[in-house]
């Protein structure tokens, strides 16, 4: 529980109805000790102890949704109080919000500047290495005094881990917006080109990085369009590709690819591609 902290800017009445809330608090009496915080803060609203008391209260009383509101406006006023976050946390987590718990640790770990230390742990143990997170939850506890439920430290290395991974993903992101700049293409096919040389057969694990390119050069485009869209490029590569071939010399001469050119022809017109041009071909080969 918070003290009365005194600086001038407190109302000497806002001060004696937090004392008195407090010595109702201290005394069990949770709703007297609510009804003086809020003779308080009708007083000054922008005491953040105020605020945190009442959270308290309301904590201890089981109205944990009314308790995190309060947390938020402590918070509000002293977003760097690490004691207002870890109850807001602890509160959550009785009113069963765990991943909204974890992002109150993790913002604790911010303010201690220990977040680095579990992202180095992390790296280091990327799979269940139990006997290592003993250690580190041992060297949080005692070094930081950051004291955490087991199940909360569990999710808390996920989103954590989650921030490393997304912290990649954007270094990667970025690395390809590079790439469309330097190469400046004039349509969304030239986009789909660049896009599958940078990432080749694992393009499908970036859809979303093609997908806001896209759309931030006016492309508006759904995952499912754009799968397609790549299909279609990368027919219309292998038709040229099909098409300089029709055209050697030396298949016009021994006619010894038709039949398979044929073949993947009717593929792609099974497949609804227009081949038409490429089936003239064949045909002018064959004459």
């Amino acid at each position: 529980m918070k003290k009365l902290k005194e600086k001038n800017t407190y109302k000497k009445d806002s001060n004696n109805w937090f004392v008195k809330g407090n010595s109702f608090f201290d005394s069990g009496k949770f709703d007297e000790a609510i009804k003086c915080y809020d003779k308080a803060l009708k007083i000054n609203p922008g005491n953040d102890a105020f605020w945190y008391n009442k959270g308290l209260a309301l904590e201890h009383l089981g109205k944990f949704d009314e308790a995190i509101k309060c947390y938020d406006k402590a918070l509000e006023i002293n977003p760097e109080d690490e004691l207002f976050w870890n109850n807001k946390g602890n509160t959550l987590v009785k009113f069963g919000k765990i991943e909204n718990a974890v992002k109150c640790y993790d913002k604790i770990l911010e303010l201690k500047n220990i977040k680095g230390i579990i992202e180095r742990f992390i790296k280091k143990y990327p799979s269940n290495n139990l006997e290592q997170k003993e250690k580190l939850i041992s060297l949080l506890k005692h070094k930081y005094e950051f004291v955490i439920d087991d199940a909360c430290f569990e999710k808390l290395l996920d989103y954590i881990k989650n921030q490393v991974n997304q912290q990649k993903e954007k270094s990667k992101y970025f690395k390809f917006k590079s790439k469309i700049l330097e190469e400046k293409p004039m349509n969304k096919g030239e986009y789909v080109d660049i896009f599958l040389k940078q990432y080749g057969p694992k393009h499908d694990d970036y859809l979303n990085f093609l997908k806001d390119l896209l759309s931030e050069n006016k492309i508006n485009l759904e995952i499912d369009e754009i799968q397609k869209l790549i299909k279609s490029r990368i027919v219309f590569k292998e038709m040229e590709s099909f098409e300089k071939e029709l055209l050697t010399e030396e298949n016009i001469k021994e006619n010894i690819t038709i039949k398979k050119i044929r073949k993947k022809i009717q593929i792609w017109k099974d497949e609804g591609y227009d081949v038409s041009e490429l089936e003239d071909m064949v045909k002018k080969v064959n004459e």
